[in-house]
């Protein structure tokens, strides 16, 4: 169980974590930290960075490396990332300098010890193959963490762009409402105007609203205010589209409605299905309205990998209001 106090989250509990060794309802506690939480995701960050280093170098616990492959290596991106650490290992380890350089030379200790002694400048000429190695393997280094900036900035990049392509549809679809709901409003009458009788008034059915779908981004750090969502009194359902990054090659999608303000879970849905456009991968949710109330939600979206095993695919924020 986990502590009230996040400060009071150590190591081993945030291990178990990525390891998927800890129950349902911590699970979804270090989820919502993980990303409203910035010293508890930066922490998070240095585990997974640990975790990974061990079992790429053969150093993790037996205990802990069966459920390592089991869960943690569940999903594409924490296979990359694993194999990207070790491509990185690899090239670290062949910088070792071999045995027979760190090793002083027969031959040059006894010709050092018959010719004369050469003084400060003549020692300064005398070839230092340890400082070279040393300069070659700092070069190395600096080239590995070159490339490895290099890379996380093409991720950024292409992050961006995903983001940016996520606003563009989101315009265009808030376009395409806007385009419908004035044409439905300055569509001209048909014929003149005829009133009804008495009866057929009380008879006529009732004008039922109908409610366009809300796009929604995935919430990522430093986002200030969340998406407003207008909800009718009389609406049975609120249609919910939630956008997905292209990458991310779920089928199936769990979700979970919760009130932020007490991490409680207010409704949840399972088995829902992908859909795609054009340019832009959402999962379609109806929301219950008679659950809602005037304040803020969070949406966990939760793809299932092939294995059956959840996986955090996005985290949702709006603000309902009830009109």
């Amino acid at each position: 169980m986990l502590p009230k106090d996040q400060n009071s989250i150590d190591d081993r509990m945030l291990t178990q974590y990525l390891l998927g060794a800890v129950s349902e309802e911590d699970a979804e506690r270090l989820d919502e930290l993980s990303v409203t939480d910035d010293a508890v995701a930066a922490r998070l960050d240095e585990v997974e960075n640990h975790l990974v280093d061990a079992h790429v170098r053969g150093e993790l616990p037996a205990e802990y490396e069966a459920a390592f492959r089991s869960f943690y290596l569940a999903t594409p991106r924490r296979r990359a990332k694993v194999a990207f650490a070790g491509e990185l290992a690899k090239a670290a380890d062949a910088t070792v300098l071999p045995p027979e350089l760190t090793r002083p030379l027969a031959g040059r200790s006894t010709s050092a010890a018959a010719a004369p002694s050469r003084g400060f400048f003549g020692w300064l000429s005398q070839p230092h193959l340890g400082l070279q190695w040393g300069f070659g393997v700092a070069a190395l280094v600096l080239a590995l963490m070159a490339g490895y900036l290099l890379f996380v900035n093409r991720t950024l990049m292409s992050r961006v762009m995903q983001v940016e392509s996520l606003q563009s549809a989101l315009d265009s679809k808030q376009r395409e409402v806007l385009a419908q709901l004035q044409a439905q409003n300055t569509q001209p009458a048909s014929g003149p105007s005829v009133s009804a009788p008495p009866h057929a008034r009380s008879s006529a059915p009732a004008i039922v609203n109908v409610v366009a779908s809300v796009l929604l981004l995935p919430q990522t750090r430093g986002v200030a205010q969340p998406s407003a969502v207008l909800i009718d009194k009389g609406a049975a359902t609120v249609p919910v589209e939630l956008a997905l990054e292209p990458s991310d090659g779920f089928k199936r999608f769990d979700v979970a409605l919760k009130d932020p303000a007490t991490g409680k879970r207010v409704w949840s849905s399972s088995a829902l299905a992908l859909k795609r456009s054009a340019n832009l991968s959402t999962v379609v949710v109806g929301l219950p309205a008679r659950l809602l109330k005037q304040q803020n939600y969070s949406i966990e979206l939760n793809g299932i990998t092939e294995k059956g095993a959840p996986d955090l695919a996005g985290t949702y924020a709006f603000h309902a209001v009830i009109r």
